[in-house]
């Protein structure tokens, strides 16, 4: 989020994500309400993979694992999220990645079968974010049956830890 735009994407993986190509990719406006907020967040969630580059012999693996080892490639996972930043800033008319980055801010929402985590990231340097000086107390919990009116609230209170 930034002042022009909110963009929702989905992430997929197993342990750490990646933003997933074949997820969903939602701009909303800044003055979207919560309740499209919420059901943008829903969409990218209901899509997102649990996802291994190859299969693993070493052990016991989940029924819902997919194998993707281009999610894992990193050629192409930077040459998508140069793409992503290229079509933003034409979309919304930013001239250099600064003015588009400057005021971002960034948070990754997990779900399982209990609880929506909402987590606010702390914006380092223009394109880096990290967990630098993060508690579990920054995070934003909420049921995971919550409405989407509930879940577009609560994103924007973790979008407002974000520092």
């Amino acid at each position: 989020m930034n002042e022009k735009f909110i963009n929702v994407s989905t992430s997929s993986g197993y342990r750490s994500s990646i933003r997933d190509i074949l997820g969903k990719d939602i701009y909303l406006s800044n003055d979207a309400d919560q309740s499209d907020l919420g059901h943008a967040i829903l969409s990218a969630l209901g899509v997102s993979r649990f996802v291994l580059p190859e299969r693993r012999t070493d052990g016991v693996t989940h029924p819902d694992l997919k194998y993707d080892m281009s999610l894992y490639d990193y050629k192409k996972s930077d040459e998508r999220y140069k793409k992503w930043v290229a079509e933003a800033m034409e979309k919304f008319g930013y001239k250099t990645k600064k003015a588009m980055f400057k005021n971002m801010k960034s948070c990754e929402v997990e779900k399982d079968e209990r609880s929506i985590i909402i987590i606010p990231w702390k914006h380092e340097k223009l394109e880096a974010w990290s967990l630098d000086g993060h508690s579990e107390g920054d995070n934003v919990v909420i049921p995971a049956d919550s409405s989407a009116e509930e879940i577009g609230v609560a994103a924007r209170l973790a979008l407002s830890r974000c520092i």
